[in-house]
């Protein structure tokens, strides 16, 4: 708890925040277990009213989930760019850099994407590209 009050400083009232973390520890189901989905779960389906009284707890909460658990996804975004740059001969702008950075990143929710889909959507977004390839792809199309 003091480690807490003494990094955010005035993020947080120091009388407020333990009272705030006993009730939420009342409040919380103990049968489902400390995951971050049912954290997360729980904090949405409460009522407003119930959030009032553990606002501290839902500000630590708010916090946490914008906060890097590790510094390993920012050295290897790092080691990355400095890959894809060399490959690219630095000729690419910012933006396409800023996206391949976000593919690469998160590789394991990019790889479930559909190419056919993806291909679909980005033609289906330009009149031009309508007119120049007339068709739409379908997972036949695709060699396994």
């Amino acid at each position: 708890m003091e480690h807490i009050l003494n990094f955010y400083g005035t993020d947080f009232d120091p009388v407020l925040l333990p009272t705030h973390l006993e009730i939420f520890a009342n409040s919380f189901p103990k049968d489902k277990g400390v995951f971050l989905s049912s954290l997360l779960d729980f904090f949405q389906s409460s009522p407003p009213h119930v959030l009032e009284l553990m606002s501290q707890v839902d500000l630590l909460m708010q916090l946490m989930l914008v906060m890097p658990a590790t510094n390993a996804v920012s050295e290897l975004s790092f080691s990355a760019v400095g890959r894809i740059k060399s490959y690219r001969c630095s000729t690419m702008s910012q933006q396409r850099l800023n996206n391949l950075m976000l593919l690469h990143v998160h590789k394991t929710c990019t790889d479930r994407l559909s190419l056919v889909d993806v291909a679909n959507d980005f033609i289906a977004g330009n009149d031009h590209r309508k007119q120049l390839i007339g068709m739409k792809f379908l997972p036949s199309d695709t060699r396994a």
